[in-house]
């Protein structure tokens, strides 16, 4: 920490000496807006301003850029501006800005300071005459450019990128270079996370992004832009000042102009063989100050995928069994013409039934020979979710010397489960055993050198209620130099039940008799956490800013977790006593099972400081800007008093008061000229422990997986490294490239070791800390275009992984431990070949994951397991509004113990579309899994052994479906 301290100062120092400088060796900065003289609006072409001394001699340039720091309730009101650096003595500058669909103007300035604003540069559209006196007669070729840098802002133009008809907004995002739709919708531009979806700039289902990807025309798309978004802060103090509230990277829809006002909408029902059907509805209108949307659907389709598409879908996707969902909400924003008002909200409700059936197949890696494990899991399960969340952003009618905001959010969840599980142990290799489902549930079997059997009935009801309330209040004083932050958060939850919780069971132990146990469970929980923090944001220079903050936390949580039991004779068998379940359930509500009955009452309380300091400037290259280089680092020390009291068979508590460090030390670099993003950063973290770990007492609840406390357990540390790099661009046109490289040691890391008994096929699990984790990946992703118009389109992802997993294990009840170690290597690769015009796409794609997994400990002989998959997809358009959409692709894995699950799959879809009524109706002909192969089957391992998993998935179908699209312009 001392170490720490020293390196802050003498950075302070060196900070406070360049601001010392003489001015003529300082960068200094003027901006101002581009507006069109004659209207007043902004100007969005790139027009180019030049700084000129007295002499007239040129000494730096730059070119417009929108400006994103604010949301505009109209995406045409955005301001576009300049922002001119450079180092030169005096205070007399001229400002030339010019465009050849522009008449040229010059613009006195004074600068006196680091900055000034020059205000608005107005300049004049030339006439069509004047153009074309300057012009004379030129041959023009038409070319579509797909994407536009604009400064920090990635622009693709949509009308470059071909989809199928009817195609959502997904379809257009999945091809977009650099950009990459994975699971749940989450969208990665260059390898970055994207913040937030937004709609013409401003939020949309902001807590489901999915609304906007599944139910947005592709054809009412203008372009996508990928910026940084200031956030409350740094509207006030500017864009990146304060670490403490980064701006967020998101991805802003830009509808064309006959759709960015007035209403949309549009329906699609259909039904198909199977029973499969699909219903759904989406709108959105539009004002300058107010926006309406909303949506509504229903399905039993599981909804993974479309015919043709890209992406990284596979059979093990569909590891939810079958879904049938009901859901639909509402959004809304209105946006004052003077920013002064902003209040945008949302409310969703959706009804999911799911039946799940699974084989799970397990070894269990052990000293002196694994054993194996088989279970059937039967379950079906219903969840009602009730959400809604509402912003409202006050700022001031002029200036942004503030900005207060509120955000509230309320969740409701109803959750309803029951099913049955049927398991069995075995101390050989189990292989293809015919019937063993019911012969474990019909008693004991002799051979297979079985160790125990699990069956099981159970029920679980949740109903869930929290409600969060935030409030940030951004204040400037003195000239925007300084500033605070305040910060105030409060959130309620309560769990109660929802239906009667049970879990009856019956456990059998090689050479016991068979134990029946019926045991209830009622669910009572709630609790409230509060959080003050204050931001001090000072700037040391133009280019250093220090944004000290302090940071109060206060937790509580209750948990009222009895389990009421009653245990049945041994001579009577599971499966006979099924309508005697609700009379014993009854008679066992009198009877309180003290070993697994306890209340808990938790605190936490916490006060962190963090210290961040930012240096952030441009680089000057031929009076242009070179480069931006950002770099800095936080210091933070969390200071924890945890308790929590335990009641129950045994009266007992638990405290741990500790310090959590935490250091971040990162450099960017983005190359302006040639569009290349660098990043290196260091992270050295601690985590916090659950505290109800460390409490003495020993849970049996799960007879087969029983846990205990640890009061022992120390404070996890990691140290995490990364270095990236990414094109923000074409390079020479025809190459955009992604490079990543990062590595990760885990000290002291929390991990849930066990006591093995090997006669009953029993783990205890005990928390303890373990050194030895550790991981590293490297990955390169290029996409080259092959011609000139990137209609030819190759594209490569290549990745290498090692992971180090250490355990511990006991053989003695914990007597005694060992470490357990397993190694994986993991190698990667994803290939795609595309040709793409207006009217044809076809494309081939392959991947194959490689993983070799050893014992460090020699445990278990390695083993290898190689999953791939391979073929082509395709889109033609036809004459008459007819369009053809298909993909076929076999899916194979390899090395797995369970034969059933080494397949070959060969999965067929297709589609065929035919547009009527000038494009407003949209009939399609969907055909899912043509052959019927599909199976859902993962695979994970780790360092207690290897899981294989089958999960029912949906059946093959046929379905008809109709669409209607319609959109309602105001009059002009």
């Amino acid at each position: 920490m001392k170490r720490i301290i020293t390196l802050l100062a003498i950075f302070t120092l060196c900070v406070i000496s360049a601001y010392a400088q003489d001015w003529s060796q300082r960068e200094r900065k003027i901006i101002g807006n581009i507006v069109n003289s004659v209207t007043g609006a902004a100007v969005a072409d790139t027009v180019k301003a030049e700084i000129l001394m007295p002499d007239s001699s040129v000494i730096a340039y730059a070119y417009s850029k929108p400006d994103y720091r604010w949301q505009y309730s109209d995406a045409d009101e955005r301001k576009y501006f300049v922002e001119l650096i450079f180092k030169a003595p005096g205070e007399d500058f001229l400002i030339r800005v010019s465009h050849p669909e522009y008449a040229t103007e010059y613009f006195p300035v004074k600068l006196n300071t680091f900055q000034t604003d020059a205000g608005n540069l107005a300049i004049r559209k030339l006439t069509q005459f004047e153009k074309n006196l300057m012009l004379g007669e030129v041959t023009v070729r038409a070319s579509v450019i797909q994407v536009v840098n604009k400064g920090d802002t990635l622009q693709y133009n949509a009308d470059a990128f071909a989809v199928a008809e009817g195609s959502m907004l997904d379809a257009l995002v999945e091809q977009l270079p650099g950009v990459e739709l994975r699971d749940n919708g989450r969208i990665y531009v260059n390898n970055r996370f994207v913040d937030k979806l937004l709609l013409d700039g401003k939020d949309f289902f902001k807590n489901d992004q999915f609304v906007l990807l599944q139910n947005l025309p592709a054809y009412t798309v203008k372009n996508i832009k990928v910026y940084e978004q200031a956030s409350a802060s740094s509207e006030v103090f500017g864009k990146g000042k304060n670490p403490n509230d980064p701006d967020k990277y998101v991805m802003d829809i830009t509808l064309k102009k006959g759709y960015n006002t007035g209403w949309m909408a549009n329906a699609e029902a259909g039904g198909g063989t199977h029973d499969r059907y699909r219903g759904r509805a989406f709108g959105v209108g539009f004002s300058k100050t107010f926006r309406l949307g909303a949506f509504g659907f229903a399905n039993n389709l599981n909804e993974s995928r479309n015919p043709g598409r890209n992406g990284d879908w596979s059979p093990a996707d569909g590891m939810t069994g079958l879904t049938t969902t009901q859901g639909g909400g509402l959004s809304y924003g209105y946006f004052a013409s003077d920013r002064s008002i902003e209040l945008t909200g949302s409310a969703s409700a959706q009804h999911a039934k799911t039946r799940n059936n699974s084989v799970i197949n397990t070894q269990n890696f052990l000293e002196g020979g694994d054993t194996y494990t088989r279970r059937w899991n039967d379950n079906t399960s219903r969840k009602l979710a009730l959400s809604t969340d509402h912003q409202l952003t006050l700022r001031p009618k002029s200036g942004n010397s503030y900005n207060q905001s509120f955000y509230l959010t309320v969740n409701y969840s109803d959750d309803k489960t029951q099913g049955n599980t049927t398991e069995g142990t075995f101390g050989n290799t189990i292989g293809d055993v015919t019937d063993l489902k019911e012969k474990l549930r019909n008693g004991w079997i002799s051979n297979l050198g079985a160790i125990n059997r699990y069956l099981s009935e159970s029920a679980a009801g949740i109903k869930s209620f929290n409600a969060h309330l935030t409030t940030f209040t951004t204040l400037s004083v003195h000239n925007k130099s300084n500033g605070l932050r305040l910060i105030a958060s409060g959130s309620y939850k309560n769990i109660s039940a929802g239906q009667p919780n049970y879990n009856n069971y019956l456990l059998q132990y090689n050479g016991d008799s068979p134990s029946v146990v019926n045991r209830s469970n009622p669910v009572n929980s709630h609790g409230y956490d509060f959080n003050m923090a204050l931001d001090f944001m000072h700037n040391l220079s133009s280019y250093v800013s220090f944004s000290p903050r302090v940071d109060y936390f206060q937790i509580y949580n209750y948990n009222n977790n009895r389990w009421l039991t009653d245990a049945v004779s041994a001579d009577t068998t599971f499966n006979n006593r099924g309508s005697l379940l609700p009379s014993v359930r009854q008679e066992a509500m009198m009877r309180l099972d003290p070993a697994n009955s306890y209340v808990t009452g938790s605190y936490i309380y916490a006060v962190r400081p963090r210290l961040p300091i930012v240096y952030s400037r441009s680089t000057m290259r031929d009076g242009q800007e070179d480069s931006y280089i950002s770099t800095g680092a936080q210091v933070e020390l969390t200071y924890t008093w945890n308790h929590i009291r335990f009641t129950g068979l045994t009266n007992t508590f638990a405290e741990k008061n500790y310090f959590k460090p935490k250091l971040s030390v990162w450099f960017t670099k983005y190359f302006s000229r040639m569009h290349h993003y660098t990043s290196l950063s260091y992270y050295l973290g601690a985590s916090d422990i659950e505290i109800f770990d460390m409490l003495d007492i020993k849970l049996d609840s799960d007879p087969l997986n029983p846990r205990m406390g640890n009061p022992d357990l120390k404070i996890p540390l990691s140290h995490m490294f990364q270095l990236g790099y990414s094109s923000q661009y074409w390079i020479w046109n025809h190459l955009w490239l992604n490079v990543d490289a990062d590595y990760n040691i885990h000290q002291r890391m929390v991990a849930m070791s066990y006591a093995y008994d090997r006669n009953k096929g029993v783990r205890t699990y005990r928390p303890v800390n373990i050194n030895g984790n550790r991981d590293g990946k490297f990955s390169i992703a290029p996409t080259v275009a092959l011609d000139r118009d990137k209609k030819w389109r190759f594209s490569d992802n290549t990745s290498i992984q090692h992971l180090r997993s250490a355990d511990m294990v006991s053989y003695d009840n914990f007597a005694s431990s060992q470490k357990s170690i397993v190694n994986n290597f993991i190698l990667s690769e994803s290939a795609s070949l595309q040709y793409s015009v207006s009217k044809f796409m076809i494309a081939a794609d392959s991947k194959v994951n490689y993983r070799r997994v050893s014992s460090g400990n020699g445990y278990f002989d390695p083993f290898h397991v190689t999953e791939f998959n391979y073929g082509l997809r395709g889109r033609v358009s036809l004459p008459a509004g007819f369009e053809i959409s298909t993909d076929i692709k076999m899916y194979s894995t390899r090395g797995f113990d369970y034969s059933e699950m080494n397949t070959n799959q060969l999965v067929w879809n297709g589609r065929v579309t035919k547009t009527l009524c000038k494009g407003k109706l949209l009939m399609a002909l969907d055909s899912y899994d043509i052959l019927g192969k599909v199976k859902s089957i993962s695979y994970n391992v780790n360092e207690q052994g290897r899981t294989e998993t089958w999960v029912n998935s949906i059946p093959s179908y046929v379905m008809l479906s109709l669409r209607w699209n319609f959109a309602k312009k105001p009059r002009e």
